[in-house]
């Protein structure tokens, strides 16, 4: 192939490109020198392909090899995984729009190589302003926090189109203009198509969170209804504390009077007062409405709160999930046993550690008769006994707390069974 101008100018344009995509999903900047030999390389290896009349390289895959092995020796100090991960964007950003760009252009200027010109440009453009709202919004840090739905993005919507370019794209010039037209139809109808999809399945998440938010409105309303009614017997037992030192003359007996009746006031309102310094709202309202349920059940509740109250990293509806399903256990454990045997102990903390980061750590405690894991999948992060409880719902839990960081531990030990949920954050 007769080397000119244009196959230098695109191939340059392209390795340019190619590295600002690239540089999108970087959570670290490389060094001025690692960029230079990337790009060197990748100009190189685009030139040295534009020589070789091979039908090799007009196969892709072949083509991502070379790249990413330029990517490999000029970003070797990189992560190999992210940057893996990065020089497939980074392909396939190059590929989907390189074919919107050219079924864009005029029929006369498709098949020319000032065509070819326009498209890479084009493309070079896109990467620039990627990479400026990439720096900007911090695309790169909330990539690497959600890099399953990142990349199921990704993929949905990047592979029809490399199929695309593999069957029809292999040589611009031989593509007749009406398939052209027909694959930008094509590629429109789908793009329309996912971003319905992804509209209705974010609606269905939304939905999701607002029935498991709203189930809990009731519960609010009942703990605001009883905090009036707090409020109200309030002062009822101030103006008693009063008469009781107006009627009695003896000091000593009205003390120990006096002392008596806080004393049983502060137990009553112990229990609930943990509640009022809960940020959470939803979990506030978790644990009030199964301290209503316990005293419905003759079940003592014990809330044990550190000063400093753990904050989970979860969504007000994982929240939900993960406490409904563990509390949900440990109630029906409790219920088979005798009245006076009945206890569930909660326990919520927060600690700094001395490596910087934060200990949220909440623990379910309650006895039990008969204990089985029979329906808990066995994992690394557990620590599992024999028994005969079923462990309704500890597998979705495992899913909410592992996929956000978390660690589940169970054990039981002397017939009482713990959950503990466990998260080390910054």
């Amino acid at each position: 192939m007769t080397f000119d101008w244009f196959n230098y100018a695109n191939c340059c344009i392209e390795s340019l490109a190619l590295i600002l995509f690239w540089m999108v999903l970087a959570q670290r900047r490389c060094s001025k020198s690692a960029v230079v030999v990337t790009y060197l390389l990748l100009c190189t290896a685009a030139i040295a392909v534009t020589f070789v009349d091979s039908i090799l390289f007009s196969i892709l895959p072949v083509n991502f090899c070379l790249i990413f092995l330029c990517f490999f020796i000029g970003c070797y100090k990189t992560k190999q995984k992210d940057n893996l991960l990065q020089t497939v964007f980074a392909y396939a950003a190059l590929l989907f729009l390189e074919l919107i760009f050219l079924c864009l252009l005029p029929t006369n200027l498709m098949k020319t190589q000032w065509g070819n010109l326009v498209v890479n440009l084009s493309v070079l453009f896109c990467a620039l302003l990627l990479t400026a709202i990439s720096a900007k919004f911090h695309l790169a840090s909330k990539y690497a926090q959600n890099k399953k739905t990142v990349w199921l993005f990704l993929v949905t919507l990047f592979l029809p189109e490399i199929i695309i370019c593999q069957l029809f794209m292999v040589n611009y010039y031989n593509i007749h203009t009406t398939n052209m037209l027909f694959l930008l139809l094509v590629q429109v109808l789908y793009i329309v198509l996912l971003a319905f999809i992804l509209l209705a399945w974010r609606q269905r998440l939304q939905n999701k969170q607002l029935t498991e938010t709203k189930k809990y409105i009731s519960t609010l309303n009942e703990y605001l209804d009883d905090a009036r009614q707090r409020s109200h017997d309030f002062h009822k037992h101030i103006r008693f504390l009063q008469h009781m030192v107006d009627t009695e003359p003896d000091t000593k007996k009205l003390v120990k009077r006096v002392d008596a009746y806080c004393n049983e006031l502060t137990q009553e309102a112990e229990a609930d007062d943990v509640f009022l310094y809960l940020d959470n709202p939803v979990f506030r309202a978790l644990l009030y409405g199964r301290s209503s349920q316990a005293k419905r059940q003759n079940i003592k509740l014990i809330v044990n709160a550190s000063k400093l109250l753990p904050d989970f990293p979860l969504q007000n509806f994982q929240l939900v999930e993960v406490f409904d399903n563990l509390i949900d256990n440990a109630f029906e454990c409790a219920a088979e046993l005798s009245e006076e045997k009945r206890w569930i102990r909660i326990t919520l903390e927060a600690a700094s550690r001395k490596d910087g980061t934060t200990r949220h750590f909440m623990s379910i405690e309650n006895p039990y008769d008969r204990l089985n894991f029979s329906a808990i999948v066995s994992d690394e992060r557990y620590t599992t006994k024999a028994g005969n409880h079923q462990g309704i719902g500890l597998q979705r839990v495992a899913k909410i707390v592992n996929h956000t960081g978390g660690q589940l531990i169970l054990n039981q030990d002397n017939h009482i069974f713990t959950v503990k949920v466990i998260y080390n954050c910054p």
